[in-house]
């Protein structure tokens, strides 16, 4: 009785203790429930929910089957996390693919061993491949791509390519070491919303991609379909964040800059101004920004025709007539503030004034700004903002159609008070503003008075005209008025005014009866 009592309570208890301990074997029985191996060598699996914190496991898979299995197939799952952990602890051996598709996979973490050569992650959640995924061959001290020592590091991959599919997740960027990584063959990165940056600067810089172009642009397998945005300004606001380019796009427009830059970076600073996508978004186009601040030039230099703005300020340019040259005709922002420019004349002759966003011609040796000048940024295509600035030497015709042209004109000049008249002293209050005008009467504050003498003879001859002018308007608006007054009597009385009957009668008279 006794004995059976004990046997009962051991039984219990060893009933018990499998129950408790049994917790992740019956998670891998419930995992292997859900795969089957297909062709000996296929494990595919579907439904699988492998929360946050825990690893996938094939434990319950014989050893046999475990050696066999080559490509593992995971479909419509829940995978907060894909560790490649399992593929040593489970002895996966000749494992070769993994496929896992539509399973919320939101990060990668582990090594990937050197005989898998293909890991396709289709339509997942993955924000990025952070620097956890790390390729064997690829040493933590990594920080920089060079051809000639780009080697595995004695774990055996040397010559074991690989193959990654990111299609359809949310990846920004890809760390570097991982593709600059040698086993690295092809990549899928289309529907993700890619960083520009990360291939323009990071993934160019980091391969050496001047030297090796086509080896970069070939790596990106879906290149034509997988676009990206700039999240940066490159310089141009309007261009960031817009636009989406394909990766074809940015690789050649990168090869583009950099061989428009090669010869104007011998005395010039070259740099990408903007992208611009023409025809209907299937071409896009580099433009530059060249700086030549402080060259000694004498005259424009010689440019790339994609130069978008030119910055060839404190030089010693004098003529302008060279912007009617080809390699300006996409300039529109144009630098020339302190130079030597006497003459704008040779500006308004050129293409380059009928298009342009922005001209700065301040601080140079002008002393006059023509009328057709004016008439040339008032009809330009462009923006057409100048910054004029600096001191003219004001007179009659300044005090009056050009200081008028430059009020019409107010929204096209940006430093409309900052134009002063350098043989004028201001007389009113001198100090206010001191910091702007120099001391100097501001051209909008300019009267005729203070440059046009009463007793010169011109201004004595001009004032003349005006009044008689005055007069005669004044003397047409009387008989104008009498002769309304005189057809309002007319229409009541029915008698004409005296002087009326003493004209003789015109054959006009009897339209005006009626």
């Amino acid at each position: 009785m006794m004995l059976s009592r004990n046997y009962e309570f051991l039984t219990l208890l060893l009933v018990l203790l499998l129950k408790f301990n049994g917790g992740s074997g019956s998670k891998d029985e419930d995992e292997c429930k859900r795969c089957v191996i297909e062709n000996v060598s296929i494990l595919i699996c579907k439904g699988l929910n492998v929360s946050d914190g825990n690893v996938l496991s094939f434990q319950c898979l014989s050893k046999n089957n475990r050696d066999q299995i080559t490509s593992i197939v995971i479909e419509n799952s829940t995978i907060a996390t894909f560790s490649f952990d399992f593929v040593e602890t489970d002895s996966f051996s000749q494992l070769m693919s993994i496929n896992i598709t539509g399973s919320n996979v939101s990060s990668v973490i582990g090594t990937i061993p050197c005989g898998i050569s293909s890991l396709s992650l289709q339509n997942n959640t993955i924000r990025n491949f952070s620097a956890e995924l790390v390729l064997p061959e690829i040493h933590a001290t990594t920080t920089s791509y060079n051809p000639d020592t780009r080697h595995d590091l004695g774990l055996g991959c040397e010559h074991k390519s690989f193959s990654l599919d990111l299609r359809n997740n949310s990846v920004e960027e890809l760390p570097l070491n991982f593709v600059s990584s040698a086993r690295l063959k092809s990549l899928h990165l289309s529907g993700n919303p890619l960083k520009c940056e990360f291939i323009w600067e990071n993934v160019w810089d980091h391969l050496n991609c001047q030297n090796r172009s086509t080896e970069c642009k070939n790596l990106f397998v879906d290149r034509n379909s997988t676009t990206c945005q700039f999240y940066r300004q490159l310089q141009e606001p309007v261009q960031s964040g817009l636009f989406l380019y394909n990766l074809a796009q940015i690789f050649d427009s990168k090869i583009t800059l950099e061989n428009e830059c090669s010869e104007m970076n011998k005395t010039c600073d070259c740099h990408p101004y903007n992208l611009r996508r023409e025809r209907g978004g299937r071409n896009t186009t580099v433009y530059l920004a060249v700086n030549c601040f402080g060259k000694n030039f004498t005259e424009l230099p010689t440019i790339s025709e994609y130069t978008w703005e030119l910055n060839v300020s404190h030089n010693h340019i004098q003529t302008l007539e060279k912007l009617n040259h080809s390699m300006y005709r996409n300039l529109r922002i144009l630098d020339l503030s302190n130079n030597f420019v006497t003459n704008l004349n040779d500006l308004t002759t050129t293409s380059f004034i009928s298009r342009f966003d922005w001209l700065y011609i301040n601080s140079n040796k002008f002393q006059q700004i023509p009328n057709a000048f004016f008439d040339s940024i008032k009809g330009s295509t462009g923006k057409g903002t100048v910054k004029i600035g600096g001191g003219l030497e004001c007179d009659c015709k300044s005090a009056g159609e050009t200081k008028g042209r430059m009020i019409e004109l107010k929204d096209k000049i940006a430093d409309l008070n900052d134009v002063v008249c350098w043989n004028l002293i201001r007389r009113e209050d001198p100090d206010e503003d001191a910091n702007f005008t120099g001391g100097f009467m501001r051209l909008s504050d300019l009267k005729i008075q203070d440059v046009c003498p009463m007793n010169d003879p011109e201004t004595t001859a001009f004032n003349w005209m005006v009044l008689i002018i005055i007069v005669e308007v004044l003397c047409i608006a009387a008989v104008l008025l009498k002769v309304f007054y005189d057809w309002r009597e007319y229409q009541r009385t029915g008698i004409l005014p005296w002087i009326a009957e003493k004209l003789p009668r015109l054959p006009c008279d009897g339209i005006l009866e009626y």
